[in-house]
């Protein structure tokens, strides 16, 4: 009976306790269940928190590689982040394909330049790849890639190539393996922007038939995204030759020869780079006047009429030495700036001209501009016709030099057809490379010199 009496009284206690104000305080202060702190893992649950992976955005299938995130841009070594172009995954590629990061070891295979059309451009990637669909991208490509030209290649590994996703600055690829494994593949586009060229400068010194040539190679990068280090092949087409070995297949028939030259360097957008061809000092040089086809006079009967006295071009002719260490042939064409100098060694401009491509030594002749000091006159003096298809004509020039100096004048003449010039005076006629008649005579100074010449020509 009085053990009964205590568990009562107990109980009363207690309730009282609970309804006191004080209690009630205390019970507000507690934090609700939506307020409350994590709640605290066992002593053994660390282990485990820090294998697991970090949680993730992206919800991937269960039928894929359980993967875990590759590290962001800020998370990579600072030397990665120098060289890793930025990512670009296009919003058409499918969610369950795994992204690769963008530090895949892409490497520059090499470039052929071109002196107007756009450049060639591979690059190759050797990666491994889980099994399933990947995304590989390969970014920080010129912004003037050519988009139809962009071609992919897998050269190794049982990978397949589902679609290509191009975009401006970057060409993604997505890729299929049945099972994970190593994979090789190529990414080749054209791309305006890099190009080459030939330049060339003559020095002529004062008091002195003397010459100095200097040539250089030339690539400019204006493709709007640096030029990494890498092999570059210059390829000069018909018109122009950098050897004699065509250098790829199709090469010969196109006319085409190439060069192999390395970038040591970064070529930066806007940057060139200027290699040297030739230094040539003391080279015998000298001017001429030079007539290029000059156009009948049209006189009547009677010798009535104004006569044509056309200008001749001041030409600039040097002779080129020997194979040696100054210079390998050939010689690629281009353009060649003519300075003169004087004795306190300011330079004065002469002209800009064309310099074709020059396959050995000898002379080289290069047209500057006109000059009114030499000027010529042209008649028909007698036509008649030998046969069928065959002509013959004969012809008068009449040279004038108002210069204080003599002049070296070289006067060129094209025929139609078959060509033979029977007799000329005072001078005999070449034939020049460009299969022209060739006149070469010396015009005293303030004097004049008559040339004629007969020729007979099948067309």
């Amino acid at each position: 009976m009085q053990e009964r009496i205590v568990r009562i009284l107990t109980a009363i206690f207690i309730v009282s306790f609970l309804m006191s104000p004080a209690m009630g305080a205390a019970t507000a202060a507690q934090p609700t269940a939506a307020q409350s702190a994590p709640v605290q893992l066992p002593q053994a649950a660390p282990a485990a928190e820090q294998t697991a992976p970090p949680a993730s955005t992206e919800q991937v299938p269960s039928s894929q590689p359980d993967l875990a995130p590759q590290p962001g841009p800020a998370e990579l070594p600072a030397e990665q982040q120098q060289t890793a172009a930025p990512s670009v995954v296009p919003t058409a590629l499918p969610s369950q394909a795994v992204q690769l990061p963008q530090a895949a070891p892409w490497r520059l295979v090499g470039v052929a330049v071109y002196e107007t059309a756009p450049a060639i451009a591979v690059w190759r990637a050797d990666v491994t790849l889980p099994a399933g669909q990947t995304v590989l991208t390969l970014g920080s490509l010129p912004l003037s890639v050519d988009m139809d030209s962009i071609g992919v290649a897998v050269t190794a590994g049982d990978c397949t190539l589902m679609s290509v996703l191009p975009s401006p600055g970057a060409v993604s690829m997505r890729l299929s393996m049945p099972t994970a494994g190593a994979a090789s593949l190529e990414v080749c586009y054209a791309f305006e922007g890099l190009n080459w060229s030939a330049s060339y400068t003559a020095w002529l010194e004062p008091g002195r038939d003397q010459a100095t040539v200097d040539g250089w190679r030339s690539i400019r990068n204006s493709t709007g995204a640096a030029l990494p280090p890498t092999l570059l092949y210059l390829v000069a087409g018909a018109d122009n030759t950098l050897g004699t070995r065509p250098g790829f297949r199709g090469a010969s028939q196109l006319g085409a020869t190439s060069m192999a030259v390395p970038l040591t360097s970064t070529l930066d957008d806007g940057a060139s780079i200027k290699m040297p061809i030739a230094r040539l000092s003391a080279l015998p040089a000298k001017f001429v006047y030079v007539f290029d086809t000059i156009p009948v006079s049209s006189l009547d009967a009677l010798g009535l009429g104004a006569p044509e006295r056309v200008p001749a071009s001041l030409g600039l002719e040097f002779t080129l030495p020997a194979d040696d260490d100054r210079v390998s042939y050939p010689l690629q064409a281009g353009t060649l700036h003519v300075y003169s100098r004087v004795p306190d060694g300011t330079a004065f401009s002469l002209g800009t001209s064309t310099f074709a491509a020059v396959t050995g030594p000898g002379p080289v002749l290069t047209l500057l501009d006109r000059t009114p000091a030499v000027r010529a006159e042209k008649y028909r003096t007698d036509q008649k016709r030998i046969g069928t298809g065959t002509v013959e004509e004969a012809y008068q020039v009449k040279l004038t030099n108002t210069g204080a100096t003599a002049a070296d004048v070289i006067v060129m003449e094209a025929f139609p057809g078959d060509w033979t010039v029977l007799q000329s005076t005072p001078v005999g006629s070449t034939r020049s490379a460009s299969r022209m008649a060739q006149f070469a005579l010396t015009v005293p100074a303030g004097g004049r010199l008559e040339l004629l010449y007969r020729v007979r020509y099948t067309y």
